[in-house]
């Protein structure tokens, strides 16, 4: 008889556990991939966090590039383009238009002040070719400056967003039933492992078991995936959006290996009140001894 008396273990009560403990951990990891997806990709400001001055840099290099090329069969000189657009107001306009898209509204870029650069760069460019001022020219100039203003607009508006948008809007929809009935299932399952065992330490390590599993599961593939860089070959251009690309996928995967070493903590703290518990029922069958 073991040292609690009828309450001994049992051998089919233990697998038995282990079954609900393993179908736990995987309600847990499933939890943990929707709060990764809400709280990583989803929220307002999640998307605007992931980017960085690299990535307005590179938007900027674009653009020019795109008004450069655009300029260059117009007959005015392509350096018209230069010092046209800031990286401030790039920043402010991309940020802008990924809220904007979440939020189901709609943003314009201001571009008056570029507006009125780039004109002046294109009179200047008349003045110095003997090219006199008039009418026809005004016309001309503001034509390829609302034009240069529309490629703008294009490529700080980032790609794909109005794809990402109906998604999120679908998600949004059913993550939060997802989660709850996720998390009841969790419940009924701890409960269950609970149920199984007379003492209440045995249950708890059971439990830890399966938070332990959680955390392995949700920190060892990301963190394979993440060391073997292969999100870095993802097959997305322009090069500003494949930056985002990347710096969203390795943000993911650090989430999900936070989420790994939450679990990972939680096994520890469910061990020792385990542990304390199991302690503390000893004493008290030695006192009743």
């Amino acid at each position: 008889m073991s040292e609690y008396g009828h309450h001994g273990p049992s051998k089919t009560r233990d697998m038995v556990s282990l079954v609900f403990s393993f179908f736990l951990a995987l309600t847990l990891v499933i939890e943990a991939a929707l709060l990764v997806v809400h709280v990583g990709v989803f929220t307002e400001g999640s998307m605007v966090s992931v980017l960085d001055d690299q990535y307005y840099g590179l938007v900027l290099d674009y653009v020019n590039d795109k008004a450069y090329y655009y300029t260059i069969p117009t007959g005015i000189a392509p350096a018209v383009t230069e010092d046209v657009f800031e990286i401030e107001d790039v920043h402010y306009d991309v940020d802008q238009y990924v809220l904007a898209t979440l939020r189901g509204t709609e943003y314009e870029a201001d571009t008056t002040a570029a507006e009125e650069r780039l004109l002046q760069h294109v009179d200047d460019f008349f003045t110095q070719g003997g090219v006199e001022l008039s009418a026809d020219t005004d016309e001309i100039a503001k034509t390829y400056v609302g034009e240069i203003m529309d490629i703008y607009r294009g490529v700080a508006k980032m790609p794909g967003l109005n794809a990402l948008s109906n998604v999120r809007t679908r998600y949004m929809k059913y993550s939060l039933i997802g989660s709850v009935a996720v998390a009841l299932l969790a419940l009924v399952l701890g409960t269950t492992i609970v149920r199984l065992h007379h003492y209440p330490h045995r249950a708890l390590r059971y439990i830890a078991y399966a938070a332990g599993g959680a955390g392995l599961m949700c920190f060892i593939v990301p963190f394979a995936l993440y060391q073997s860089k292969w999100y870095l070959g993802l097959n997305l251009s322009p090069q500003y959006f494949y930056h985002f690309g990347t710096l969203l996928v390795a943000r993911v995967l650090h989430l999900c290996m936070l989420a790994g070493l939450g679990y990972g903590v939680l096994m520890v703290v469910l061990a020792l009140i385990s542990s304390v518990m199991r302690q503390g029922a000893k004493a008290r069958h030695r006192s009743h001894g």
